[in-house]
């Protein structure tokens, strides 16, 4: 049995007296991402891996090293504005929308922030939305829609949605609810592909949110990146 190290502290330890003087548990779950990422690369299996490693890992532990550097404060009034943000847009999440963008309508399941920006990127913030699904078949993940994420800026709320702008492009961007019957239908026609496709496939709704979960972490790191470059 391995003795346990004199005077060793395990980094779980020292990043949990990190959230004491920071107060936040949302970067508290980053830092042990990044924790669990420098696990993976000193595991002896992890060279087979490591590309894979690195790409992913690279701007997120980037990302938790700055974060180290900025006041509590700050911090703190990035939480509070993304919370704000979350609160306002409770009613966004579910239903059925139009999001009208680079000259497209496209109807889509909901919508919510991520993320928002501290630095270069304060006012800015990150979005995800779901497409319904089109005419095809579904046999595999791919033949599912993928997500549309834009980072916004001006952001106006209301009760039937959004009204903003992409930040790259400064193209309008609008979310309204639909009640229209031909897109009702659409959206039944959605519900009953998915249905089919989980009778013949069970796990597609499962690999399909982990796909988009994946999407979203790698933006969510490229958009906070960007706020430090």
């Amino acid at each position: 049995m391995k003795s346990e190290k004199t005077g060793f502290e395990p980094l779980h330890s020292k990043l949990q007296l990190l959230q004491d003087v920071y107060g936040s548990k949302v970067l508290f779950e980053q830092w042990k991402q990044a924790k669990e990422m420098r696990n993976s690369f000193a595991h002896r299996e992890a060279g087979g891996r490591l590309g894979i490693l690195l790409l992913k890992g690279f701007k997120h532990n980037l990302n938790m090293i700055n974060s180290v550097f900025l006041e509590p404060e700050t911090i703190k009034r990035k939480e509070n504005e993304h919370e704000d943000l979350v609160k306002k847009t409770e009613h966004l999440i579910e239903g059925l929308f139009v999001l009208e963008y680079n000259e497209s309508r496209i109807l889509v399941l909901g919508t919510r922030p991520f993320t928002t920006g501290i630095i270069k990127n304060n006012g800015q913030s990150l979005w995800a939305f779901i497409p319904i699904t089109g005419n095809n078949a579904i046999k595999t993940t791919s033949d599912l829609p993928s997500t549309i994420i834009l980072k916004l800026k001006n952001v106006e709320i209301h009760e039937k949605g959004l009204n903003a702008e992409e930040v790259i492009t400064n193209q309008k961007v609008l979310l309204t609810s639909t009640e229209k019957v031909e897109n009702m239908e659409k959206l039944m026609k959605h519900n009953s592909q998915m249905n089919e496709a989980e009778n013949l496939f069970p796990n597609i709704s499962v690999n399909y949110m982990a796909t988009v979960h994946s999407s979203l972490l790698k933006e969510v790191g490229n958009f906070l990146y960007e706020d430090w470059e």
